[in-house]
């Protein structure tokens, strides 16, 4: 409960939570069954457009994207694309009952 407050108040960055408490893994225990479907969908490598929306949003002028500062600043950057791609997701087919954003409880 302290990592979880402790990410809530932004007292830790979201890459280091996920290094120091999930063995820096993003996995379907960190989702419940919806956001695991929608995962899978923009997570996908050959079909999903999570790498390149993050490219575009936040690597444009960098090496790499290894090179995106792991920052709130660049959280806020992608979290407006992260939420766009999650409506378009569910008015493509899902509940579109629930329109939050993907990581709305953070902000």
């Amino acid at each position: 409960p302290q990592d979880l407050e402790a990410l809530r108040s932004r007292t830790v960055t979201p890459g280091r939570f996920f290094l120091e408490c999930c063995d820096g893994k993003f996995v379907d225990e960190n989702l419940n069954e919806r956001g695991n479907a929608f995962a899978a969908a923009y997570f996908d490598l050959a079909k999903g457009s999570y790498v390149a929306d993050y490219e575009d949003v936040l690597g444009k002028d960098l090496p790499s994207i290894y090179h995106v500062p792991d920052t709130w600043e660049s959280f806020a950057r992608l979290k407006p694309v992260l939420d766009a791609r999650f409506v378009s997701w569910l008015s493509a087919g899902c509940d579109a009952s629930v329109r939050v954003g993907v990581v709305s409880h953070l902000t």
